[in-house]
């Protein structure tokens, strides 16, 4: 069994943002864009994880409101 608490909300947006970080960096980089596959399956990638930061980023507005 792990000692690793279960990660927060704040937790959850910070790695999903990073990940879009990580997908920029390779949007950026002409070994990664020289094949539109990746380039698409990148993008995809970079936006799901935009739009899970978003209904995190909800739910702890939703979560203090109350």
């Amino acid at each position: 069994m792990s000692n690793i608490p279960p990660l927060t909300g704040f937790d959850r947006v910070n790695l999903h943002l990073t990940t879009v970080r990580r997908i920029t960096h390779h949007l950026a980089d002409p070994q990664w864009t020289s094949n539109p596959a990746i380039i698409t399956n990148e993008a995809r990638e970079g936006v799901a994880h935009i739009r899970e930061a978003l209904l995190e980023i909800r739910q702890l507005r939703d979560q203090l409101q109350e």
